[in-house]
């Protein structure tokens, strides 16, 4: 298990008075205006060919899961067509995907989903970042490296993926 979010730049979200997403659609119309501002990135999320949006994804399935106890069930029971449940959550990101808020190329020049994507988030320019724990709990330890970040530090926040509106999200 792994918690999933969001980690956002407090200080763009301010400057552009945006407030954080907390459904799919406030994410996508959030995400609209930041690139009408000029924010050619206004997501972050590690690309390696298996792990796009796995911190989208992810949420997304499980929380699905969570309201329906029979996919559950049958997932469990290795049900032949109990994945197809999860076409829902991949066309949720293939919508995402579709509106051109990720670079998925300037995402895969990143080595891992850890240091890197952590230094490039504190170059303050990428207003929100797709994450799991992980990459979370070494953001403060990661500042001091970052020259940019301490030449102009900004708050952050993290806060759970935004919810679809048929509902929820899963952390």
């Amino acid at each position: 298990a792994s918690t999933f979010g969001m980690l956002v730049n407090d200080d763009l979200f301010q400057k552009e008075g945006l407030t954080v997403p907390q459904s799919y659609s406030e994410l996508i119309q959030v995400c609209d205006t930041l690139k009408e501002r000029g924010y050619q990135n206004p997501v972050l999320s590690y690309n390696d060919e298996s792990h796009m949006l796995y911190a989208m994804i992810y949420p997304y399935f499980c929380a699905q899961l969570e309201r329906n106890q029979k996919q559950l069930d049958d997932l469990n029971a290795l049900v032949s067509d109990a994945g197809e449940m999860m076409r829902s959550s991949l066309e949720l990101t293939e919508d995402f995907m579709s509106h051109g808020f990720i670079d998925t190329e300037a995402c895969r020049e990143m080595k891992n989903a850890y240091e890197p994507m952590i230094l490039r988030f504190f170059e303050g320019d990428i207003p929100m970042m797709f994450v799991d724990g992980d990459t979370v709990s070494g953001t403060a330890k990661r500042e001091s490296l970052s020259e940019t970040f301490l030449a102009q530090p900004f708050t952050y926040s993290f806060h759970p993926i935004p919810s679809t509106e048929e509902g929820g999200y899963f952390l």
